[in-house]
């Protein structure tokens, strides 16, 4: 299901901005985190998070639609429940 939640989210990733800088964009327009900290692997990921900042915020219409996926578990069928 993980796979499948990522591609509902891939609406974020357009013209100058990547899944993983609206990932930390999305993260800091909560109101109780105040930084982020990724998990940095290589010299390309330090610049790619390092220019978040010159990404634009996502917008209001864009956190209520990740807000309507998270409520309606990313509109998946639920996962069977254990025997």
């Amino acid at each position: 299901q993980a796979m499948a939640k990522r591609e509902s989210v891939k609406f974020l990733a357009r013209e100058g901005i990547t899944l993983a800088q609206a990932a930390i964009l999305f993260s800091l327009a909560q109101k109780t985190v105040t930084s982020v900290l990724p998990n940095i692997t290589s010299p390309e990921e330090l610049r790619e998070y390092a220019s978040v900042s010159d990404c634009p915020d996502l917008s209001a219409e864009d956190l209520e639609h990740i807000e309507d996926l998270y409520l309606h578990n990313f509109y998946l069928e639920p996962a069977p429940s254990p025997s």
